[in-house]
């Protein structure tokens, strides 16, 4: 399983400096940037690049108040100068898929969809002589610095390297006691500018697992979902000001069932990541 490291800050010297950073690919860049990007009212970004990331490349970015989502399972920001966000960027179970809960007969708890760099999204919950499903894990075993400290983040963004797994589902009892659905990962967001300011709210949150419901009042014996896990805030740049802004990289909590121990399990802690160089 991947090193799970919550809130983390690195420095580099010249050797891994701004001019010779390979953090994304010089081809994939467009000829000219935008002089200044930004929303000038909520919705969401469907600027995109060759995968399922959003993506857009500025001279400067400034979203002063506005709540931004994505169409794909990240926002990644590219400024020549600047990245300012007073507002919100929001990519809530944007990440990897959460298991589906079986219907009809009874039936073991599909898993989540897996991860790479990040621990688990949350097991669902069982149910009589069935088992829940197994959130998704991380498939790759590789340190976090181990792995950028050389490697090119693009690659990383391109592939959605960095989407939190999802929950989970529980188990099905029978058609009226089915389980719950496990909860999406969270998505995953990078900045990468000179000048990085954040005064508004970040969030890359793995959504709830789940609750079972019940039938006719009677109790039901149908697992909870596991909630999925939290994704990844990334931000690059010479100077990093977050000291006024909030992170949000929760796991989502278990679904919950008429039985308790029928619960599912939250899911683990996204992780934020600085790098200054």
């Amino acid at each position: 399983m991947a090193m799970l490291i919550p809130a983390y800050t690195m420095r580099f010297g010249q050797s891994f400096g701004w001019g010779g950073m390979m953090i994304f690919n010089p081809n994939e860049l467009p000829a000219t940037f935008k002089n200044l990007c930004g929303p000038g009212v909520d919705g969401e970004i469907t600027e995109t690049g060759n995968r399922t990331r959003t993506l857009l490349y500025c001279t400067e970015y400034e979203n002063p108040s506005y709540t931004i989502t994505s169409s794909g399972k990240g926002i990644v920001i590219f400024a020549q100068k600047r990245i300012v966000i007073g507002g919100i960027l929001d990519v809530t179970g944007k990440g990897a898929a959460g298991g589906i809960a079986p219907t009809g007969s009874p039936g073991n708890g599909n898993p989540g969809e897996n991860g790479r760099l990040l621990s688990s999204g949350g097991d669902g919950g069982p149910a009589y002589q069935k088992t829940g499903g197994a959130g998704g894990v991380a498939s790759d075993s590789v340190l976090w610095y181990d792995h950028f400290l050389f490697s090119a983040l693009w690659d990383m963004v391109k592939d959605d390297y960095l989407a939190g797994p999802g929950g989970g589902s529980g188990a099905t009892y029978n058609t009226q006691h089915p389980g719950g659905d496990g909860g999406d990962g969270g998505g995953y967001i990078v900045l990468f500018a000179p000048h990085i300011i954040v005064t508004g709210t970040l969030t890359v949150n793995g959504v709830d697992g789940e609750d079972t419901p019940t039938s006719g009042g009677a109790s039901d014996d149908g697992g909870g979902g596991g909630g999925g896990s939290g994704g990844v805030i990334w931000l690059v740049g010479r100077t990093i000001d977050t000291s006024t802004g909030t992170m949000n990289k929760a796991g989502g909590a278990g679904g919950v069932s008429e039985r308790p121990d029928c619960n599912g399990l939250p899911g683990a802690e996204g992780a934020e990541l600085k790098i200054l160089v």
